[in-house]
């Protein structure tokens, strides 16, 4: 009797452990978030390229954006934020979006990827941003290789010069 007592026991605890053993699984792994552009300005149309890493299937990824601004030294996110699906590319574990920015006196932007696999949602670290303030160099080239001038400026300087001087030569040979 006192043996099958111990059979019992031994085999309900061995049945209790198996029973509260829960299965490991690991996280999604956020190897990587491009950009580009890499240093975009208020305003910009901004694709996020995400590589996603997972032992467990990956339903969707979520990009989270905010955009924000320092003013006298308290950071201030606006209330409107984009919360877009992130489409699979035809890279394995490679997601994208894009969107487009909407407040020109925003300085910087914050953002993180929410994943859903396998019933659970994991929502990676924040990750904040600066944006480009300073104002565009323009299209313009001249060929002293300073971009902040109008080009053709110098040649129609040049051109006048050249016809004033071309009229006082004339006019005292004539006199």
């Amino acid at each position: 009797m006192k043996q099958k007592i111990k059979y019992i026991l031994f085999i309900g605890s061995i049945v209790g452990m198996l029973l509260s053993i829960q299965t490991v699984t690991s996280e999604p792994s956020v190897e990587t978030i491009t950009l580009d552009p890499e240093e975009p300005e208020p305003l910009a149309t901004i694709t996020f390229t995400a590589v996603v890493t997972s032992e467990e299937t990956i339903n969707e990824v979520w990009l989270i954006v905010k955009e924000c601004k320092n003013t006298s030294g308290q950071k201030i996110c606006f209330v409107d934020s984009f919360n877009v699906t992130m489409a699979p590319t035809d890279i394995e574990d490679t997601y994208e979006a894009t969107i487009t920015l909407s407040h020109d006196d925003a300085t910087y932007i914050t953002y993180n990827l929410n994943i859903f696999g396998d019933d659970t949602w994991y929502q990676s670290t924040d990750t904040e941003l600066d944006l480009n303030l300073e104002p565009p160099n323009g299209n313009n080239s001249s060929t002293d290789g300073n971009k902040d001038k109008t080009p053709g400026f110098e040649s129609f300087a040049f051109f006048l010069a050249c016809g004033l001087i071309l009229f006082v030569i004339k006019r005292k040979r004539f006199r």
